[in-house]
């Protein structure tokens, strides 16, 4: 049986404070929904081819993620030839670009276990990368290009 508390000013600070705890599922429901939504970035990206690899590897770019400025960045999508040895099918990266210098390093890495960045996550890393110059008619070069090009 729930028990009403009444609302008038002669209740004591710890019952306001109980009656206050009561709203607290709801808050962590909406935070832990809040966590959800923003660990599984670009659930529904649309990703537009950038270029392949000999190894039959495609990377995509998401336009509505290009973000400009002195470091412009965006999120890449990895689509694997073939399995990786961490049993990943594809990777979704944000890469930041340093155009003066012609270097780019990634600040987040999601790997998962199907194409298209769906399936489970595999391997996950949240850490920048150290710059990086990317060697000459990579993939890495080419969204180096794509970057400093957009901004």
């Amino acid at each position: 049986m729930t028990k009403t508390l009444p609302c008038k000013s002669h209740v004591d600070a710890g019952t306001r404070i109980a009656r206050v705890g009561q709203g607290a599922p709801l808050i962590a429901a909406l935070i832990a929904a809040l966590i959800a939504a923003l660990a599984t970035p670009l659930a529904h990206a649309e990703w537009s081819l950038l270029t392949t690899t000999e190894k039959r590897d495609l990377f995509y770019v998401d336009f509505d993620t290009i973000r400009y400025g002195k470091h412009p960045t965006a999120w890449f999508l990895l689509d694997f030839g073939k399995r990786t040895p961490e049993d990943a099918m594809s990777a979704k990266f944000l890469v930041e670009a340093d155009c003066r210098n012609r270097k780019t390093r990634l600040m987040q890495q999601i790997y998962h276990s199907s194409n298209t960045g769906r399936g489970g996550v595999v391997k996950q890393e949240s850490a920048p990368t150290e710059w990086d110059k990317p060697w000459p008619n990579t993939p890495n070069e080419e969204m180096l290009k794509f970057l400093c090009r957009m901004r």
